[in-house]
């Protein structure tokens, strides 16, 4: 089983058949963690958190963030390795063990989860996070803080590029993950 399947929320019920729900997974998975094969993984210290910069009724899908990456930017594939649509919904962009181009400069030892949105009806950075897609964010930075023991920041991007990304304080992530006992600053 591949590294990004165990870790995405929406596949843990494959992990543990006997959780009825993600929270039972979730605990499944810190008690009993899958035997994974980090040893090929890249040393992932750090999880950073991204906005698409895009209006609220903006249609945004996986597919349609990897062909803007591939053919305006001109990388190989989608830049983020996770991307929580606003129904809350989980997808993998690209592969966890690849690295990721989302965070000049961090890249090589991060996971880029971006959030569909960010932008106001003006264009404006703004918050447009759905109560969903702050449970999704918080969900998916529980299972990878699991699932890698070695991360123990989380970030967003505008801490590390001149940027407004991701349009909220990721330090309310940090708080709530340090409230469930995670090492993370």
């Amino acid at each position: 089983m591949s590294v990004a399947v165990c870790v995405t929320v929406l596949c843990l019920r494959t992990a543990y058949p006997n959780s009825y729900d993600n929270h039972s997974c979730l605990l499944s998975l810190r008690k009993n963690p899958p035997n994974l094969n980090l040893r090929s993984m890249r040393n992932l210290d750090e999880i950073v958190l991204h906005c698409t910069g895009t209006k609220i009724d903006a249609c945004v899908t996986v597919e349609s963030i990897r062909r803007y990456h591939v053919n305006h930017n001109k990388w190989q594939d989608i830049g983020y390795h996770y991307i929580i649509y606003r129904d809350g919904s989980i997808h993998v962009g690209r592969p966890i063990d690849i690295q990721g181009a989302h965070c000049e400069g961090y890249n090589a030892h991060s996971i880029g989860i971006a959030y569909v949105g960010g932008l106001d009806d003006d264009g404006r950075g703004c918050d447009t996070r759905t109560r969903e897609q702050k449970r999704a964010i918080l969900s998916l930075c529980r299972s990878l803080l699991i699932a890698f023991p070695t991360i123990h920041h989380i970030t967003g991007h505008r801490e590390h590029n001149p940027t407004e990304c991701p349009c909220f304080n990721v330090a309310t992530v940090r708080s709530i993950m340090r409230s469930e006992g995670f090492d993370v600053v």
